[in-house]
C-alpha cells in the first residue's frame, strides 16, 4: 500500500523534497497534511507531477480556489468532486440559430470595422477606392530614400501607429476567418514604415511640423486614403544623388586630413581612393 512506502514532498525547494531527503513521510496522510499546510500556498504550483503520480496524490491548478490552502487530494474522485463544487465550468453558449449567424463580410465590412471606425469624427470612408488602389501596386519601385521619420515616432503618434498595426493584424486573422482574401492588409502591414515615416521637405510638407505630418498620414490610412499617402512616399528623394559615393568619400576624407596638417595620412587616403577607382576600370 502506498501509505506503507517513504514519500517525499513534490514541491521544489521544500527541504523534505526530492529523492534524495532524509526527512520522508511514512504515510500518504501525512504528506497530504504537509502539502496542504500554509508552508506551500505560494509554491503549490511548483508540485512535481511525476512524483504526484507515484505517490496517487491530486492537486488542484486554479490559481484562486476557495478551500486554499487546501489543494491536495488522496483520490481522483475526491478532486472531481472538489473541481464540480469550487470550481464548476461555465455555462454552454447557447447555439446560434440560422437568424444569428454572422453574415458574410467583404473587404470594405473589414476596412470599415478595423480602420474607418478608429477616424477622427467626420473622416470620409474612403477605403471603397483605397482596396483597389492595393490590388493594383501589389509590385512597385521601391521609393527613392533609405533613411526614414522612425526617430520621429514618439508619443501620441508612437501609440497611434502601434495601434493601426494592431488593427492591421486583427483585419488579416478576421479576412482568414471568413475567407475573405488578405492580400489588401498584408501589403499594408509591410508598407506601414514607407507611407507613414517617408521623409519630406519643411517645403513638401508645406511648413507643418514633422509630429503633425506623421498623424496626418496615419489618419489619411484610417481613412482609406492610400494613393495619399503612397503618392507622398514616392515622391520623396534622396538629398544627395552623388554618382560615385566612394571617391567622394574617400576625397572628403583625404581633404578633413589635409585641413588637419596631417599630410601623410592624407596623401595615403588619397592613394587609397585613386587605386580603388583604377580597380574598378
Amino acid at each position: 500500500m502506498i501509505d506503507s512506502v517513504l514519500l517525499s514532498c513534490p514541491v521544489p525547494g521544500c527541504p523534505r523534497y526530492g529523492p534524495n531527503t532524509i526527512h520522508k513521510f511514512n504515510s500518504k496522510s501525512t504528506l497530504l497534511r504537509h502539502l496542504n499546510h500554509d508552508d506551500h500556498q505560494q509554491t503549490f504550483h511548483l508540485a512535481d507531477q511525476t512524483i504526484c503520480s507515484e505517490a496517487n496524490i491530486y492537486s488542484c491548478c486554479h490559481t484562486s480556489c476557495p478551500t486554499a490552502p487546501t489543494r491536495f487530494f488522496r483520490s481522483l474522485e475526491e478532486l472531481t468532486l472538489h473541481n464540480t463544487t469550487h470550481h464548476p465550468p461555465p455555462p454552454p453558449l447557447p447555439e446560434l440559430s440560422s437568424t444569428h449567424m454572422p453574415s458574410v463580410l467583404s473587404l470594405l465590412d473589414i476596412c470599415t470595422t478595423h480602420f474607418h471606425s478608429n477616424t477622427p469624427i467626420g473622416s470620409h470612408n474612403l477605403w471603397n477606392q483605397g482596396i483597389p488602389f492595393i490590388m493594383a501596386h501589389t509590385a512597385h519601385h521601391p521609393p527613392d530614400f533609405r533613411s526614414t521619420w522612425r526617430r520621429h515616432l514618439r508619443k501620441s503618434n508612437k501609440s497611434r501607429f502601434l495601434q493601426l498595426q494592431a488593427h492591421t493584424i486583427h483585419a488579416i486573422s478576421t479576412a482568414y476567418t471568413h475567407s475573405v482574401d488578405s492580400t489588401p492588409f498584408w501589403w499594408l502591414l509591410f508598407h506601414l514604415d514607407m507611407l507613414i515615416l517617408a521623409p519630406s521637405t519643411t517645403a513638401e510638407r508645406h511648413s507643418k511640423s514633422i509630429p503633425h505630418t506623421i498623424r496626418d498620414r496615419i489618419n489619411s490610412i484610417f481613412s482609406g486614403d492610400i494613393e495619399y499617402v503612397y503618392s507622398v512616399a514616392m515622391a520623396c528623394k534622396r538629398h544627395s544623388q552623388n554618382s560615385n559615393p566612394t571617391s567622394t568619400s574617400h576625397a572628403s576624407t583625404a581633404q578633413q586630413a589635409a585641413d588637419s596638417d596631417q599630410f601623410r595620412t592624407a596623401i595615403a587616403r588619397s592613394t587609397t581612393s585613386t587605386s580603388i577607382l583604377h580597380r574598378s576600370h
